[in-house]
């Protein structure tokens, strides 16, 4: 009777343990390569990240037509593509350009990340198009993995290492601005309003 008991706990438990995976297209385990890297800065500047800063209301529409409710429980204030976090050297000069995404594909999947902790993540997959030389060759220097985030299980930058490459197709694009995420949360897309944040940083050190 006991065996039989055990054998049913077992059944179930690998049944439960199927179910909750079954959604997902790919389980594996991330590498560091997709993830971002900080700079010693961070302490020093407002930035807490640059990036290209869509219509977030734009995006969310987008979203709600691919699934009606995120997949995961937790999703960003703010829709954007992050290109570096903690820049060493701000671009300010270069906030408030103009450019466009092109949204490639859409995907979701749960996976290790470098600690063998279940994470995933929501997003999709976009390719920047700029016609400013200098902005197009300080993005190719970085040379991202470009995703929107749209929910997450553990920690947002985990979206870029999703396999979008698997996920669906898409063909959308969209006007977006390229500028900084402040403390504060204020977003800066010119070089007046970083010089102002820039003083008051110092002064509140």
């Amino acid at each position: 009777m006991n065996v039989l008991i055990t054998l049913f706990v077992l059944s179930a438990l690998c049944f439960l343990i199927c179910r909750y995976y079954s959604f997902t297209p790919e389980r594996r385990q991330t590498s560091g390569a997709f993830l971002p890297t900080y700079s010693s800065r961070a302490p020093l500047s407002p930035v807490v990240y640059e990036g290209i800063f869509p219509d977030h209301d734009e995006v969310r529409k987008l979203f709600e037509q691919l699934r009606a409710k995120p997949v995961f429980e937790k999703e960003p204030r703010l829709y954007h593509v992050t290109t570096l976090f903690y820049p060493a050297e701000l671009v300010d000069h270069l906030y408030g350009t103009k450019v466009k995404l092109h949204i490639t594909s859409y995907q979701y999947e749960r996976f290790l990340d470098r600690n063998f902790h279940l994470t995933g993540g929501e997003g999709i997959k976009v390719e920047i198009i700029c016609d400013n030389p200098e902005l197009q060759q300080y993005l190719d220097k970085i040379n991202g993995n470009w995703h929107i985030t749209r929910s997450y299980m553990t920690d947002e930058l985990y979206t870029s290492a999703l396999n979008y490459a698997k996920g669906k197709p898409l063909d959308y694009t969209l006007d977006a601005t390229f500028g900084a995420y402040c403390t504060q949360e204020t977003i800066c897309f010119d070089s007046a309003g970083m010089a102002g944040l820039e003083n008051r940083f110092s002064r509140e050190q």
